[in-house]
């Protein structure tokens, strides 16, 4: 099995790398926003260039079963305020992939959200009719529907809340909660909404289990608790020993942000349950797993 990753340098793309690797015996390629990295080397690739990666991809020596689509841009914030980024990072990478996967006969495993829902009456489950409130969720409904009209063998993977250990400078919401309780900084949290943190770990294993099962459809992978982002916080800081009394309430519309976020959202994995046995770490286990990984990576 060739299995190539877009995103790869992202925190979803390094964890399906190493989880996947840890599961089976398959070959695995990744695709960066500029190069394609196989077993034989580095090879320039403009990710938004259906020629590019054929022409990267003969170039390696190098044909992929299955294309696990992790690459993203989503800033919410900045996907609101920079549309056409946006729409390129998220839909149009997308359509690449598709033909990519046709001209290969490839299985697209697509990466999506519950941000393309409304939050209005959540949680959700795979068969709910979307109806994004934001920019980002319309790239990414749009980024679903491309792959559903491509006729290409098909899993849209619907997942929320990611959090986990994964090397450079991007800031996840326990990272960045980490960072300024351990500073003694007060910060801001949203009372008002609510999802289901999950673990990179478990999803990437999912993501293993739904390639290896050869499932196909919309499935929700997600935490199994659903809180607030208020009690996620809170929940980061007892769980690391930081001082929750930094923590400070806000309701969504006092923070004034660019795009409106889905409030009371959330996914059910009823389906992923039945399908593959899915089974997710609670935070408090997640938080440990996260802080251990850290530690080995700066062992």
């Amino acid at each position: 099995m060739n299995v190539l990753i877009t995103g790869a340098e992202g925190q979803l793309g390094q964890t399906l790398l190493r989880v996947l690797r840890r599961e089976s015996e398959w070959s695995f390629a990744a695709i960066t926003r500029s190069y394609l990295l196989t077993a034989e080397g580095v090879f320039p690739v403009d990710p938004l260039s259906k020629t590019s990666w054929r022409q990267a991809l003969a170039t390696a020596g190098w044909q992929p079963n299955v294309i696990i689509n992790a690459a993203a841009m989503t800033n919410v914030d900045r996907c609101e305020s920079n549309r056409e980024e946006a729409w390129q990072s998220n839909a149009q990478l997308t359509e690449t992939v598709t033909r990519i996967a046709r001209i290969f006969d490839s299985k697209v495993i697509q990466i999506s959200t519950d941000y393309v829902f409304d939050g209005a009456s959540g949680p959700y489950i795979e068969t709910d009719k979307p109806n994004p409130i934001n920019y980002y969720g319309k790239t990414k409904l749009a980024a679903e529907n491309i792959c559903a009209q491509s006729a290409v063998p098909l899993a849209i993977v619907r997942t929320m809340w990611l959090y986990g250990h994964s090397i450079g400078p991007k800031m996840s919401f326990v990272r960045w909660v980490r960072q300024e309780l351990s500073a003694g900084r007060t910060v801001n949290i949203v009372s008002d909404e609510f999802g289901n943190p999950t673990l990179l770990d478990d999803l990437a294993y999912a993501v293993f289990k739904i390639i290896d099962k050869n499932i196909s459809g919309i499935i929700n992978v997600a935490g199994e608790e659903r809180m607030s982002r208020l009690e996620f916080a809170r929940g980061i800081a007892e769980h690391l020993e930081l001082d929750s009394t930094l923590i400070s309430p806000v309701t969504n519309a006092e923070l004034h942000r660019a795009a409106p976020r889905p409030l009371q959202s959330g996914l059910l994995t009823i389906k992923a349950k039945s399908l593959f046995a899915l089974h997710t770490r609670p935070l408090k286990h997640g938080l440990m797993i996260t802080k251990t990984l850290e530690q080995r990576e700066e062992d």
